[in-house]
């Protein structure tokens, strides 16, 4: 709730009467203020989506263990993990592909390697995808309590034109059954996992329990009434839920899960007033997340008053961290909101990020065996075959030039038309963009490339070399076809590019 703090409540960006989110809510305040670019908190039970929600910025909890908690501390060390705030989702990407690097220096974390990856999305272009919602009685914006009954309603057409811009980007709805999801996340604090809290405290209660925030301390010390049978036996309940979880998604075929981030927001002095109860409702929609091993982001995607952002979390199982920022992404674009309390939109903070750190569509996750390819037609970002490279996780790394001795020729009567890349000692600097993809996926894109065309070693402008497409059999005519005559593929090495020579 970000109001347990001896400095006083951190106050919410966009009205001071309420809550700015917790417990990392100094960091999602600074972020949404213009402060810093970029903070990190902790996010054990939401609190790096909560913040997020209320002051109208992106929050990204990535699978558990995949950014190093090390040096972290500690409230539940099986769950803790360390969260991402930032304006945009490609800045919160850009920033976990770099804090990946770090992990596996702490006994919890799980570097990218030992993660099943997901499924990607195309950086641009028409996508689909299942988004999966809980039933109708599990979002029910009346029940959380007296003290934001007067927002529910707002709360309640807010969460519908959330969804309808999932849908506008995309994604079809289908409702799930929630129940594995809302009972996991009751264990967090009315089942042994706060034991777990009582045990990252034990000093400081054994030495002195008044220098611990009293409602701390409370939830602490109902940790201590828990039996060892008590935790294994929640242990397998969770590991059932789990079961129950994945199977609610598979039924529905969704891909991804859609909820509120909060379902209300509430005063300061509302939660001081009745601290425990009030939190437990605000964690109605992220508790679940970190027991059932699930990673995800929040997204500002409305406001329910002109003071209340609204916004909602994407999530998925462990490993589809990239999956849900590609859609948050999108999503995140589409909503055409100002960014935090600041006056900048989504689209301006983009430019201006790509102004000084170059273009980015999302890493191949940490750890991940890749290679470059250069490509020079067809297969460039937004032509007609660039989609080969994106299905199979390929991302775009940056443009560059050739050696200066190359031709061009354009193998016109193709299927989609594309060019040919030849030696030649009068050649030219020929302009061709740099991709990334798994070494697992070479086989499958090998067998897609048509004669006649392959992959060889191309010399680019800097000296160095790189795999890319070039021409591997001689005499091919236009339609790229070998020994049969017909007209050559004509030299269209002037205009210095195929996306130039298209126009």
């Amino acid at each position: 709730v970000g109001v347990r703090s001896p400095y006083g409540a951190c106050q919410n960006s966009f009205d001071r009467e309420f809550l700015s989110g917790g417990s990392s809510s100094g960091s999602g305040v600074a972020v949404a203020l213009g402060q810093v670019s970029f903070s990190l908190g902790t996010d054990t039970a939401g609190s790096g989506r909560v913040p997020a929600a209320l002051n109208n910025i992106v929050g990204l909890k990535a699978s558990r263990g995949l950014l190093s908690t090390h040096g972290l501390l500690p409230a539940c060390k099986s769950l803790d993990c360390v969260s991402i705030f930032s304006l945009t989702v490609s800045e919160a990407q850009r920033i976990m592909e770099v804090a990946a690097k770090a992990s596996g220096a702490d006994p919890w974390d799980r570097p990218a390697k030992d993660l099943a990856q997901g499924p990607r999305l195309p950086p641009s272009g028409p996508v689909s995808f299942r988004f999966g919602i809980p039933s109708r009685p599990f979002v029910d914006f009346n029940s959380f309590g007296s003290a934001a009954q007067a927002r529910a309603q707002q709360y309640a057409e807010a969460w519908e034109r959330s969804i309808e811009a999932v849908k506008a980007i995309g994604g079809t709805c289908v409702e799930v059954d929630y129940s594995p999801f809302q009972e996991a996340a009751n264990l967090l604090y009315q089942g042994p996992w706060v034991a777990e809290r009582s045990s990252s405290l034990t000093n400081w209660l054994n030495a002195d329990a008044e220098v611990v925030d009293a409602t701390v301390r409370a939830i602490a010390e109902h940790g201590q009434e828990w039996s060892a049978q008590q935790c294994f036996e929640a242990m397998y309940r969770l590991q059932q839920l789990r079961l129950e979880a994945r199977q609610a998604l598979h039924e529905s075929q969704a891909q991804l899960l859609l909820t509120p981030t909060v379902g209300a927001t509430y005063t300061i002095q509302d939660v001081l007033a009745d601290p425990i109860a009030l939190n437990t409702n605000l964690g109605r929609y992220t508790n679940h997340m970190n027991l059932l091993d699930l990673c995800g982001i929040a997204v500002p995607t409305t406001f329910a008053s002109p003071t209340l952002p609204f916004g909602v979390t994407l999530s998925a199982f462990a490993g589809n961290d990239a999956f849900l920022c590609d859609v948050a992404r999108r999503l995140h674009g589409a909503v055409q909101l100002k960014v935090g309390a600041m006056e900048s939109s989504v689209q301006e903070v983009e430019k201006a990020v790509e102004a000084s750190n170059g273009k980015y569509y999302g890493p191949l996750p940490s750890d991940v065996e890749s290679f470059e390819v250069a490509v020079c037609g067809a297969h460039m970002e937004g032509l007609a075959l660039s989609w080969q490279l994106t299905e199979r996780d390929g991302r775009f790394v940056r443009t560059a030039k050739t050696a200066p001795r190359y031709r061009l020729v354009a193998f016109d009567g193709m299927k989609p038309p594309r060019p040919g890349l030849v030696d030649a000692s009068h050649g030219a600097a020929i302009e061709l963009e740099i991709w990334e993809l798994p070494a697992a996926a070479f086989g499958s894109f090998m067998k897609l490339v048509a004669s006649p065309l392959g992959i060889g070693w191309i010399e680019l402008d800097d000296g160095s070399r790189v795999q890319g497409f070039r021409q591997v059999d001689v005499g091919a005519n236009s339609h790229g076809v070998v020994g049969v005559g017909g007209d050559p593929p004509p030299d269209i090495t002037e205009y210095g590019s195929w996306r130039n020579f298209l126009k």
